[in-house]
């Protein structure tokens, strides 16, 4: 009988990607100490692509910690 782990890593990325795709104009919505903030999660996406191409260019690469 196979056990019930996963048979890949489950990474940041990949749950990220699968929000995107699945529910990409679906609302996010955080609330902080001056209110609430909105954006999709198609938006926190590109975002987090974005904050990854930047930390690229600095230096920082898959596996680092900073």
């Amino acid at each position: 009988m196979r056990g019930l782990t996963q048979d890949h890593p489950l990474l940041v990325t990949d749950l990220l990607r699968r929000a995107e795709r699945l529910f990409g104009t679906k609302s996010v919505v955080t609330r902080t100490a001056g209110g609430t903030h909105r954006y999709t999660y198609g938006a926190l996406a590109s975002r987090a692509r974005r904050l990854a191409h930047s930390l690229g260019t600095l230096g920082v690469r898959a596996g680092d910690r900073f």
